[in-house]
């Protein structure tokens, strides 16, 4: 899947056309839809480049989930709990620390980006006690 998904990012596949392919995939290797789900963040996370300052970090967060975002769901199911632990773990342990941007901020550009691109709804985000969203 991993190589399905290099080559979709590298010749600019449709999103349609990327989760066509990764749901064969998914069929014909018998796999886990959580298992592809994680597949998918991970690509996209490891792609987007780390940049100095928040702005420009935001704007790159952003420039990869509005192109590949919905590839999230597109997969099969939309599952928002799910998306956000996946990627919880895929940028607070996988993302290293780099430039002194710590991963919490770089989880929170991501999850916000998820959020407004409409990946995951605004209640499948729990706050903590004593936390406003």
């Amino acid at each position: 899947m991993k190589q399905s998904l290099e080559r979709a990012f590298a010749e600019g596949h449709s999103v349609e056309n990327a989760s066509v392919e990764l749901k064969t995939l998914r069929m014909a290797s018998n796999a886990q839809l959580r298992r592809v789900r994680e597949c998918v963040v991970a690509e996209i996370v490891e792609r987007i480049p780390i940049v100095e300052g928040g702005a420009p970090q935001r704007a790159e967060i952003k420039r990869w989930i509005d192109r590949w975002g919905d590839l999230i769901n597109k997969i099969g199911g939309i599952d928002g709990m799910e998306t956000i632990s996946i990627l919880q773990v895929r940028t607070m342990r996988c993302r290293p620390l780099i430039r002194g941007k710590s991963d919490g901020e770089y989880f929170a550009g991501a999850l916000r980006s998820i959020k407004a691109a409409a990946i995951i709804w605004a209640n499948s985000c729990i706050p903590l006690p004593g936390r406003h969203r």
